[in-house]
């Protein structure tokens, strides 16, 4: 909303003064109006009211001799009618200038309005394929994970297929449950984030309250991360926790993400399989649900 209304301030200030610069074009006539030598604009050609009036008009051969050129004092091609509505140049670059002037006025705003959008989409988009990966967990019976890589400059995120507990025979690489099939399998493709989101699963600096059902933070706050869902689309420890299959601690575990205006958002995933966006608020201190 925020850079909407910026948007729509700036573009009413540029439209109100090209609408003052077409006002002062408005001049009589049919023809548009033709830059006279002194460099104002001057009033358009002025033909004859009558053809009585054709008699008292010089008419010239052309080159060519297939038609003639009506000239005279009324056909004038640069009449030098002085008196006459338009802008010079000074008026044009003070136009330009005040138009500038509003623009970088409005442009950091717009900028930061921009950030937060771009953290609330990538929040979304994180809820979105959480969703997606448990989803597809329950509809083929099979361990699905969200990999999410922060170390990386945008980070990515995208689906990932894992081993399931029972032996597969086309597949004997697979070790045990949990564990990336060889060679991986995704799905949907890598997803990229916002380059100014920066993400964690640890409560960040200044925040004060866990988002919804998380009570704690996990024992290890580095990254990639990995969320994993069971067959029947419950979220559960993945392999690298060492108790990989088994409900997940604390309630649940949160992304924390945050960009450099300072705003924060989270995507929690309950114990129970709920996935929800939160946003941080400064002022009240505490989680909102988006």
């Amino acid at each position: 909303m925020a850079l909407a209304r910026e948007l729509l301030y700036l573009f009413g200030c540029a439209a109100f003064s090209f609408s003052r610069l077409l006002e002062s074009l408005k001049v009589p006539g049919n023809w548009s109006k033709v830059i006279g030598q002194e460099g104002r604009f001057r009033t358009p050609i002025e033909w004859p009211a009558t053809a009585g009036q054709m008699t008292k008009v010089q008419r010239l051969p052309l080159r060519s001799g297939t038609s003639d050129l009506p000239t005279g004092d009324r056909m004038s091609l640069h009449p030098a009618t002085k008196g006459t509505s338009g802008f010079t140049m000074l008026e044009l670059l003070l136009t330009l200038l005040i138009t500038g002037v509003i623009a970088a006025m409005a442009l950091p705003s717009a900028l930061n309005s921009l950030r937060d959008y771009h953290l609330h989409s990538d929040a979304s988009a994180i809820a979105n394929f959480l969703n997606l990966a448990r989803m597809d967990a329950a509809r083929q019976y099979a361990p699905y994970a969200l990999d999410l890589d922060p170390s990386v400059t945008p980070a990515t995120f995208t689906i990932e297929k894992l081993a399931s507990a029972t032996y597969d025979p086309m597949n004997p690489s697979s070790s045990g449950a949990y564990a990336s099939l060889s060679p991986q399998v995704f799905e949907l493709g890598t997803q990229y984030a916002s380059t100014d989101s920066t993400f964690t699963i640890c409560r960040p600096a200044g925040v004060s309250a866990y988002p919804g059902p998380i009570t704690a933070d996990p024992g290890s706050c580095t990254g990639p991360f990995q969320f994993c869902f069971n067959t029947r689309g419950m979220p559960v420890q993945c392999a690298a926790s060492g108790s990989p299959g088994t409900p997940l601690p604390n309630g649940g575990i949160a992304i924390y993400m945050q960009n450099p205006n300072g705003l924060k958002d989270a995507v929690t995933i309950a114990a129970g399989g709920v996935v929800q966006a939160w946003n941080w608020s400064t002022v009240a201190t505490k989680w909102y649900l988006r």
